[in-house]
């Protein structure tokens, strides 16, 4: 994973709250340089724009760039008065983005973590305001129902199809070109499974058929039934808009912690996936924003199903289940 190029400057009326916040969005994202810049250069509530100018001084050391989030209209005024008096070269590298402040910074942290330009850091500051809505609405539906596996925007996991296993199985999506790949099989699970296989691209036996794959060869042995879920022949594009004959992956896994998708596994995950080629859900949403994996409202003994496409998406798949069979560490 690239190291980050882009800083988070916190904008906030109170001291405490930026300082608070950057503390918070630390844990989520510990290589990001998060910089508060709260209250009045005298200790008061307000802003000062000596702090915001100096904080900025600091985000943009090391041909850094820099994010700006701000509490209210009034701090966002300021930290713009510190870029009118700046160099425009310097101004150039800097985005006071209009986004929820802190689900913004905590989004916008642990994508700058993945060591993201500034747009794609910027852009998941300003997303974060769409995120937490859905997010609100998961949870409330879950408070509701009482469901035991939530599917936030993408809803529940179906059940788990002919040929597959829960808990550990990876394996093809229909309409993709990718592979199967049983885990459990390794360590004697009697699925018919064959373990994990190479990368796609890296020679073996195809998803398809059991022969050489078209795409380059890509993965291990089907499993007996699998043959069903080939894509039809005049599909174009997957489900997530790449070309079809993307490579593709599909597992299920039961979270080992009590407390389950919380922020600190939510973020740890989002670093993970963002370390492969490949575009990874959870139960339907990005596995990228912590706010959507938190909004699941995922707690220990669910089941999750984790997808993804593209030219890592089997070993993405792998790591993301390992990581929600382990626990994070946690009890």
């Amino acid at each position: 994973m690239a190291a980050p190029v882009v800083a988070l400057v916190l904008v906030s009326h109170s001291s405490p709250l930026a300082q608070g916040l950057a503390d918070v969005a630390a844990q989520m994202a510990p290589d990001v340089l998060i910089l508060p810049a709260g209250g009045t250069g005298d200790g008061r509530i307000g802003t000062g724009f000596d702090l915001v100018e100096e904080a900025l001084g600091r985000a943009l050391e090391d041909g850094r760039s820099a994010v700006v989030l701000t509490d209210l209209g009034s701090a966002a005024l300021t930290a713009e008065s510190v870029l009118e008096m700046a160099e425009a070269d310097v101004a150039a590298r800097v985005r006071v983005v209009d986004a929820p402040f802190v689900e913004g910074a905590v989004e916008a942290a642990v994508v700058a973590q993945t060591g993201a330009d500034l747009p794609t850091v910027a852009r998941a500051a300003e997303d974060a305001a769409t995120t937490f809505g859905r997010s609100a609405s998961s949870l409330a539906a879950v408070a509701d129902a009482g469901s035991q596996v939530v599917g936030g925007s993408g809803g529940a996991p179906g059940p788990v199809g002919e040929g597959e296993t829960s808990g550990a199985a990876v394996a093809t999506s229909a309409g993709d070109a990718g592979t199967v790949v049983d885990r459990g099989a390794a360590s004697g699970a009697a699925t018919g499974g064959t373990g994990v296989g190479p990368e796609p691209g890296a020679g073996g036996a195809a998803a398809r058929g059991g022969s050489p794959s078209s795409t380059g060869g890509a993965g291990a042995e089907p499993r007996a039934g699998r043959a069903a879920g080939s894509a039809p022949a005049a599909a174009q594009h997957t489900s997530d808009g790449r070309p079809a004959g993307t490579p593709s992956a599909r597992g299920t896994a039961v979270l080992r912690n009590r407390l389950g998708l919380h922020a600190r596994p939510a973020a740890q995950l989002a670093r993970t996936v963002g370390a492969f080629d490949a575009l990874v859900t959870v139960n339907g949403v990005d596995a990228r924003s912590v706010l959507a994996l938190v909004g699941l409202g995922a707690v220990g003994g669910h089941e999750v199903v984790v997808a993804a496409t593209g030219p890592q998406a089997r070993t993405a798949v792998t790591a993301v289940i390992d990581e929600l069979e382990n626990g994070f560490g946690e009890a």
